[in-house]
């Protein structure tokens, strides 16, 4: 991936390097929102284990 990146930096193209950017930031995009759906999944994942902890301490006290 950096290897392609840089040979389009060294080729001096405007086109090229707007395209080389592009791809720049859709890897970058691509991570943070793999990082974020993956903050997202564990927050959600605690909260309904707590509300199922709840929920079963709520359904054996009566």
């Amino acid at each position: 991936m950096f290897a392609i990146v840089l040979f389009l930096l060294i080729l001096k193209s405007r086109f090229l390097l707007i395209i080389s950017f592009m791809y720049l930031m859709a890897m970058i995009i691509s991570l943070l929102t793999y990082f974020v759906n993956r903050f997202i999944g564990i927050y959600l994942k605690t909260i309904f284990e707590k509300r199922e902890i709840w929920l079963n301490h709520a359904v054996f006290e009566g």
